[in-house]
């Protein structure tokens, strides 16, 4: 999903959905401290925890341009308190959002531009995003720097279930039938995909090759791809710094698995007017990128700069990722060309120009391999009836939408808020049945809106 405008790039993830509006982004990244990894225990912090870590030992130490991790329940909160909900104080949300920049990280943002972040605080919250602002300064290709980027993370109000259902797709029936959560033979790690998508996010602000490129002319799905290869390389580089050095291999199975099974769903869907829409299985099949930082991870590296990561990140990109003749290769599969023929084709050609295609072959050999691997790594090839999910089941009454918002009205402003997080600890903790959930989280992430319309 994007939100369009004519003075900023926005890149936004959606578990595989996405658009890019074409401007200019250029990151320059700078020297950080060194690994932390004894005793960080990153993934057990809070989501606030987490954004507090990142912001001082990585964005804070980016020196070309301010990054700002978004705490999206604390400005919420400000919202609420200010009264600044509703269509008709959009003006009063920017000047708190120009008050919260400048007061964070000390950068001046004009009303028009703290609009441009406002959507992503009021109304795209499901997903995470990386939105960067650019103004009149341009790099030696004429290429306009960003001033600011902004990161936004996925609301905290979810579950196991509804992060690995947004990660897979799994509510697509044309694609899972019947299938669900319950049903997968091993689930990936709550903790580990919340961390990624906050940390993937912030691995695009640290880009100064890939996304760039997406805004210039002639830019396609395939710089997209490169684009995301280098935003997952450099997550996974980060979480391995601290401490988190094992964890590509199941990262590269759920993207995998995603590419398997909605490459083909994607491929073959009007396109949204999207020019990427079709593209989604094959501009996230991260796979090859991810398997070789984790091959360097496991001989050894160790980066103690966002500049050592950010060249490693490169390279991986530029040897690794898929080659545009690659990526044609696995979506013209997708589409449904014989994937004999096509790999008739691409063998040929590698024996005939083996410098521009051997690699294209290798690499579509390779992923024709893993993808279903990877898929079955997750998928049992039985549909069988959904499972409970582990553990005990919580009570569900009262939960958080039997009370009346009246009666968080009466309560002292302490007394809300720990009862906020109460509700949403009990999200969190994937014990409570699915239709439960799915209010549970509608519930919490409209909570502040509703306060404002029934307390006032």
């Amino acid at each position: 999903l994007l939100f369009m405008t004519c003075v900023t790039s926005v890149r936004s993830q959606t578990g595989g959905l996405m658009k890019y509006a074409v401007s200019a982004v250029l990151f320059l990244c700078f020297w950080m401290s060194g690994s932390r990894a004894i005793g960080t225990e990153f993934l057990k912090m809070s989501l606030p925890e987490k954004i507090s870590f990142l912001q001082t030992h990585y964005a804070q130490q980016f020196s070309d341009h301010p990054i700002i991790i978004f705490d999206r329940e604390e400005i919420e909160q400000e919202f609420y308190l200010k009264q600044a909900f509703g269509k008709r104080n959009q003006a009063k949300r920017n000047r708190i959002i120009v008050d919260y920049v400048r007061r964070k990280v000390g950068f001046e943002l004009t009303e028009n531009e703290a609009a441009i972040f406002e959507p992503y605080l009021t109304e795209i919250k499901l997903t995470a995003n990386a939105v960067p602002i650019a103004r009149s300064r341009k790099n030696s290709e004429n290429v306009p720097l960003n001033e600011i980027c902004g990161v936004f993370p996925a609301t905290a109000n979810t579950s196991p279930r509804l992060v690995t259902n947004k990660n897979l797709q799994l509510a697509v029936e044309e694609v899972y039938g019947s299938t669900s959560y319950g049903d997968l033979k091993s689930k990936p790690d709550f903790l580990t995909q919340e961390a990624f998508s906050l940390v993937h996010e912030l691995g695009h602000c640290l880009d100064t090759q890939f996304m760039p490129e997406l805004n210039t002319f002639g830019a396609d799905s395939h710089d997209v791809h490169e684009s995301e290869s280098f935003a997952e390389t450099m997550a996974l580089f980060i979480l391995a710094n601290e401490g988190y050095r094992h964890l590509g291999h199941e990262r590269a199975f759920l993207r995998g698995a995603y590419a398997h099974n909605l490459g083909h769903y994607f491929a073959n869907q009007p396109s949204q007017g999207n020019e990427h829409y079709n593209y989604a299985g094959v501009i996230y099949f991260l796979a090859p990128a991810l398997k070789e930082a984790q091959n360097r991870i496991d001989l050894g590296f160790e980066a103690n700069s966002i500049t050592a990561m950010k060249m490693a990140s490169q390279e991986i990109v530029e040897s690794q990722a898929l080659d545009i003749r690659g990526f044609t290769a696995i979506y013209k599969i997708f589409q449904g060309h014989d994937r004999s023929a096509v790999v008739k084709q691409y063998k040929d050609y590698a024996e005939s120009m083996p410098d521009i295609f051997k690699k294209s072959y290798v690499d579509l050999l390779w992923s024709l391999e893993f993808m279903p691997r990877a898929s079955s790594y997750f998928f049992k090839k039985e549909n069988v009836e959904p499972q409970q999910a582990s553990g005990k089941i919580l009570p569900t009454a009262p939960s958080f939408q039997d009370f009346e918002v009246s009666d968080f009205c009466k309560m002292e402003w302490s007394e809300v808020i720990k009862k906020y997080y109460f509700y949403q600890k009990q999200l969190r903790s994937g014990r409570l049945e699915a239709v439960v959930e799915n209010k549970h989280a509608s519930a919490l992430d409209s909570f502040f809106v509703q306060m404002q319309t029934n307390c006032h």
